[in-house]
């Protein structure tokens, strides 16, 4: 498994893999001021080319496919069927978010939604909000839901977030009174697909999502990786 350069996608054999895609986000930020056509087109186009590009056959969403929450909004009612039915031919799996409420009723029959988790080979793949269930002999926890990022600052104090990987070491003693007796060793934590998801400043080293994120995940002795594979090093550094 590894990461497309310049993506915030993984690939696996023929496995295309993304998270927090939050379509719908832009009906959002227009309640407060900022006005943003649909962006269902841009993000349909690119990932069909991100398929082709991969060589892909099978599509999976970690996770927060839409951004609406509690509740649904017009906006993901009428395009959230037109951005799957772009997608058909394509195997497509969906490993349901905390923002993906009801997604089973917006997406055609043949697009299979997993509650928890999908296992794919050694990967045990997960949004990251929920406990997983059957971890079975996987050895990588591969989840997304915290948008990580690095924050930058120059000397005249401007700041600016760039999305990263994170790749880390995790407790599985720790795990086994939630999900029984595993195998993982370590993890693997997705940036946004979307960039206008604002992600969490890991080197501020506060406000973790999740249940993994408090002591199971070594965040501070875990990797930092850009986009473009430069090697940050640790968060604690």
């Amino acid at each position: 498994m590894k990461p497309l350069l310049d993506e915030p996608v993984l690939v696996h054999r023929k496995n295309l893999i993304l998270a927090d895609v939050h379509l719908g986000i832009e009906a959002v930020l227009l309640k407060s001021g900022v006005n943003l056509p649909s962006q269902i087109k841009k993000y349909t186009e690119r990932i069909l080319n991100l398929v082709e590009k991969a060589g892909a056959t099978k599509l999976i969403f970690l996770g927060d496919v839409k951004h609406g929450i509690p509740v649904t909004s017009r906006y993901e009612k009428k395009n959230l069927p037109e951005f799957f039915s772009a997608l058909k031919g394509i195997e497509t799996h969906i490993i349901k978010g905390n923002h993906d409420g009801m997604i089973e009723k917006l997406v055609p029959e043949e697009v299979e939604v997993h509650n928890r988790e999908m296992v794919l080979g050694k990967y045990l793949l997960t949004h990251g909000n929920k406990w997983v269930h059957e971890p079975g002999k996987c050895t990588t926890l591969v989840m997304g839901h915290n948008h990580p990022a690095i924050e930058f600052q120059d000397p005249l104090g401007f700041r600016s977030f760039e999305r990263v990987w994170i790749r880390g070491k995790l407790y599985a003693k720790l795990l086994t009174p939630e999900v029984g007796h595993n195998q993982l060793k370590e993890t693997i934590i997705m940036p946004a697909f979307n960039e206008l998801a604002r992600g969490i400043a890991f080197n501020d080293g506060k406000d973790f999502l999740g249940p993994y994120m408090h002591g199971i995940v070594r965040v501070k002795k875990a990797d930092a990786y850009l986009l473009d594979g430069t090697h940050l090093g640790k968060i604690n550094d």
